[in-house]
């Protein structure tokens, strides 16, 4: 692993370069840019994906965004979308400065509001040859209509408001103003965790007892609140195309509504994979999701950036103890991607030696959870739209001649008693 840094507009942006132990020092390989989630560090889930893609061959690039991490920027812990965009762009720019990366070979995955900040970037920066999104989150939508539909118009108008006054005090050299989604929200009572989407429920967990690390954001500058809500990342999707689009999103995602949203925007080829029984968070840490989706975003990228097709095998095999992911772990569960003559990375009984301890919560239960399993609750409104937006174009469309669009359902829930199934699909295109 290699910490490097770059500038995105004067802000130092700094993040972690990770290449494949066998990479040839003669030759140019793909790469990937993983940006990191809302309130997220590189050294959390983003770093997690880009070493499991880096053992299949992949050449990486975690970063910190501008304004939080150990990235520079004041006020610090900014969450402004302009600039998580502008960063991904700098990422591409860096990555085409590296001797060792072919500049028409350079993927993105963004994971949870790093996904809708990928997806957006992706609509105009054409350096970006194929994107992935895993759980992705519109935060645009989040913030102007909340999880679920729970802002409504009136408490919207407050926030803008207070957003107003605010960018008053501080003009007139008043103290920033810092907000936490959770304690400051009044529709939420923290002594009630049952009021609570999901999403937050799950989230504090994790970044609490999984996967703490002290630069992560558990606030943000208040004021960027307006930014957010008028950011549409998904407003113009068909412009990816013809460049390939994957979605990864469990089926009891709150968040459920936006991978699908972006799909039924995006033009071919497309792709949505849901996996059946995974929370959003689920796609974060569980080791009966992390092997599916990284072995699914590996078969992606393999196929768009190195034009070879992968087969990914259904394993059944018992299921590993308790152990977590991490230095000395056999995964004997995890498929295999076909890649010409030599096995993957996730062939079956290869040992995972990987040495940071984002590796090591893969693997962690969620022992904590509150009040019991997580519903996915109301459809939100992006939802709503986008269905029926599809059901607009089906009645609309030609009888006959009609390609389905590709969804993929991989379930987590039916399988034998102490064994696991990962990644049941067959990359047919």
């Amino acid at each position: 692993m290699e910490r490097v840094t770059f500038s995105n507009r004067g802000k130092q942006v700094v993040g972690n370069l990770f290449t494949p132990a066998d990479a040839n020092a003669g030759t140019a390989g793909p790469a990937i840019v993983v940006t990191h989630p809302f309130g997220a560090v590189k050294e959390q889930v983003s770093t997690l994906y880009a070493q499991l893609l880096t053992e299949q061959g992949f050449i990486t690039l975690v970063l910190d965004a501008a304004y939080q991490g150990e990235s520079g920027g004041e006020p610090h812990f900014t969450e402004s979308p302009a600039s998580r965009v502008e960063d991904i762009r700098c990422a591409v720019d860096f990555l085409t400065t590296r001797r060792e990366v072919d500049p028409e070979r350079i993927g993105a995955l963004g994971i949870c509001a790093g996904g809708g900040y990928t997806l957006n970037a992706a609509q105009t920066e054409h350096r970006i040859k194929a994107v992935a999104g895993v759980s992705s989150f519109d935060i645009g939508s989040a913030r102007r209509s909340g999880i679920g539909g729970t802002v409504s118009p009136e408490r919207r108008r407050e926030i803008l408001h207070e957003v107003g006054q605010q960018r008053t005090l501080e003009a007139e050299g008043g103290p920033i103003r810092y907000y936490s989604l959770v304690r400051d929200d009044p529709t939420f009572d923290v002594t009630h965790p049952e009021t609570l989407p999901a999403l937050y429920r799950d989230g504090y967990l994790c970044y609490t007892q999984i996967a703490p690390n002290e630069r992560a954001m558990t606030e943000f500058v208040f004021t960027t609140y307006a930014e957010q809500m008028a950011f549409f990342p998904f407003a113009d999707m068909q412009a990816i195309a013809p460049r390939p689009l994957l979605l990864i999103v469990g089926s009891e995602a709150d968040t459920l509504c936006f991978s699908q949203d972006a799909y039924d925007r995006a033009a071919e080829p497309r792709e949505l994979m849901i996996i059946d029984g995974a929370s959003h968070i689920d796609l974060y840490h569980k080791h009966d999701c992390v092997p599916t989706v990284a072995t699914k975003l590996a078969a992606f990228y393999h196929q768009h950036l190195e034009g070879r097709r992968c087969r990914i095998a259904e394993v059944r095999e018992p299921a590993p103890a308790g152990a977590p992911w991490g230095p000395g772990y056999r995964a004997p569960g995890i498929a295999g991607v076909a890649i010409g003559p030599a096995a993957s990375a996730f062939s079956p009984g290869r040992v995972a030696d990987v040495a940071s301890p984002a590796m090591r919560w893969a693997g962690s239960p969620l022992t904590a959870r509150i009040g019991g399993r997580f519903s996915r609750g109301p459809r939100c409104a992006a939802w709503r739209e986008s269905r029926a937006r599809r059901d607009r174009d089906q009645r609309s469309a030609p009888a006959s001649g009609v390609v389905s669009p590709r969804r993929t359902r991989v379930s987590q829930r039916a399988r034998p008693a102490g064994s696991r199934s990962v990644g049941a699909l067959v990359n047919s295109r």
